[in-house]
C-alpha cells in the first residue's frame, strides 16, 4: 500500500554499505574561517585548470583506464586520487599549513565545504567542480 515504507538493504560492496569508516571523525576540524576556506577553494579551481595539473588528471584518468579497479588500479580510499591529493596539498601548503596533521584537516575542510556550509552560493561559486557538479542533478 502507499503508506507502507521500503527497506532497502545493502548487501553488496557496490551498494555503499563498505567505506563509511573512513569517514570516522578522526580529524577535528577546527582551524580556518569561512572566507579562508573560500579563498582556498578558489586557489584549488585556478590550479585545476592550469595545464600541468589537466595533464597529470588526464594521465590518471588513462591509466584508471588501462587498470580498472577490478584490474588492479589501487588508491588509498582516504586521499581517493592521488592527483587531486596532490594537487589540493600544495593548495593548503599556500595557506601555510604544513604539517601533516595541518594539511589532512585542511584538505578534509576543502573536501567537506558544501556539508559544512550547505546551500551556500559563496562555497558553492569558488570551485567550478562544486558550482558544476553533475551528480546530484
Amino acid at each position: 500500500d502507499s503508506n507502507s515504507h521500503k527497506l532497502t538493504m545493502m548487501y553488496f560492496p557496490s551498494s555503499g554499505r563498505r567505506g563509511f569508516n573512513r569517514f570516522r571523525d578522526n580529524v577535528s576540524i577546527t582551524k580556518g574561517t569561512k572566507p579562508e576556506l573560500i579563498a582556498m577553494l578558489k586557489k584549488e579551481n585556478e590550479y585545476r585548470m592550469k595545464e600541468e595539473w589537466i595533464e597529470k588528471m588526464e594521465k590518471e584518468f588513462d591509466e584508471m583506464k588501462m587498470e580498472s579497479p577490478l584490474a588492479g588500479y589501487k588508491y588509498d580510499l582516504e586521499k581517493g586520487s592521488p592527483v587531486i591529493f596532490e594537487l589540493q596539498t600544495e593548495v593548503v601548503k599556500t595557506f601555510g599549513y604544513t604539517t601533516d596533521d595541518e594539511i589532512k584537516e585542511a584538505i578534509l575542510r576543502l573536501r567537506s565545504a558544501q556539508a559544512t556550509y550547505p546551500n551556500d552560493t559563496q562555497i558553492t561559486n569558488a570551485a567550478n567542480y562544486l558550482k558544476y557538479n553533475r551528480i546530484e542533478k
